[in-house]
């Protein structure tokens, strides 16, 4: 009788045990499901401060297997009456409920003038890299006005109880997503050539550098690829290339050019890599007209070869 009294209260504490775990893990979910439901309820709420309308807007979402990341846009409106855009002003992080920080305050801030001029920024989000233990994404800057061909982004990196993220990055031309992060296909002005980048983490902080061992290098010059570089001449002309303009006795080669003769370029030499946007200035670029190969430098040479200037 006792032995079975005995397991009788065994089985009523086991039992209270368990229902207390099960209520202390649901109140803890509850808690995080009651801290989400409050920042996106909070967030949503349009506000007046006496001189702009503000609110914030959930823009992605990034989940571990014990936290979450909410990704907010904070808006601002000079007047919600009027065709006015809601303009970007930062970037704010929450991780399960509980802020973590501002980003971008001052690179994106307008004055009020430029805001009632119907200047805005926009931010958007696109996944690179995602699995259980990290997840990378990129921002695109978007403004108005703006200046046509240019590309700003950030990356931001995601860990269960970790965020790195990077400043911001400008390109004349576009940056591609690979799987460990961007790299560049930028713009000289008259034709497209390709940057190779690589992600590191510095001091807690992303940086996106050039990836100097995936770039041909020559006599203290970086040999960049020129992608889509067939071109065919403009008119009938004579053209004089370098054959070596890094030696020190370099020759010519004179080609006479006929209107739509085949010119391809294969490089842009540049002597340094840490300015990530060549328009054309100094710079050899190397070209092949039937078996001849050549350098020419100058606007009158590419113009003849068939190259368009653009901004």
């Amino acid at each position: 009788m006792r032995i079975l009294v005995h397991n009788k209260i065994i089985l009523i504490l086991s039992l209270l045990f368990v229902f207390s775990s099960c209520t202390t893990r649901l109140k803890n979910d509850n808690k995080l499901l009651d801290n989400n439901i409050k920042v996106t309820n909070q967030q949503s709420t349009i506000t007046y401060n006496g001189s702009l309308y503000k609110k914030s807007r959930l823009i992605h979402s990034v989940s571990f297997e014990n936290s979450i990341y909410h990704l907010f846009t904070n808006l601002v409106n000079p007047d919600t009456t009027k065709n006015y855009t809601w303009s970007a002003t930062s970037l704010a992080i929450y991780n399960s409920g509980i802020f973590k920080k501002n980003l971008f305050t001052k690179d994106l801030f307008l004055s009020m003038n430029d805001l009632k001029d119907y200047a805005y920024n926009i931010i958007n989000i696109t996944t690179i890299y995602s699995d259980e233990k990290k997840k990378l994404i990129r921002l695109n800057f978007d403004c108005s006005p703006c200046a046509p061909g240019n590309e700003t982004i950030s990356l931001i990196q995601f860990k269960e109880t970790q965020i790195t993220h990077s400043k911001q990055y400008s390109i004349i031309g576009e940056f591609i997503n690979n799987n460990e992060g961007v790299n560049g296909l930028a713009w000289s002005g008259y034709f497209a050539y390709e940057l190779p980048f690589k992600l590191t983490e510095k001091n807690n902080e992303l940086k996106l550098e050039i990836d100097t061992l995936n770039i041909l290098r020559e006599n203290n010059f970086y040999f960049l690829n020129i992608t889509d570089g067939v071109r065919f001449a403009s008119g009938a002309s004579e053209l004089i290339m370098t054959d070596d303009p890094f030696n020190f006795n370099p020759s010519t080669i004179k080609v006479n050019l006929k209107p739509k003769t085949k010119v391809t370029l294969i490089h842009m030499a540049v002597d340094q890599v840490e300015d990530w946007n060549y328009f054309l200035t100094n710079s050899w670029v190397k070209i092949k007209i039937n078996d001849k190969q050549g350098w020419i430098k100058s606007d009158n040479d590419l113009i003849k070869i068939g190259c368009q200037a653009a901004g």
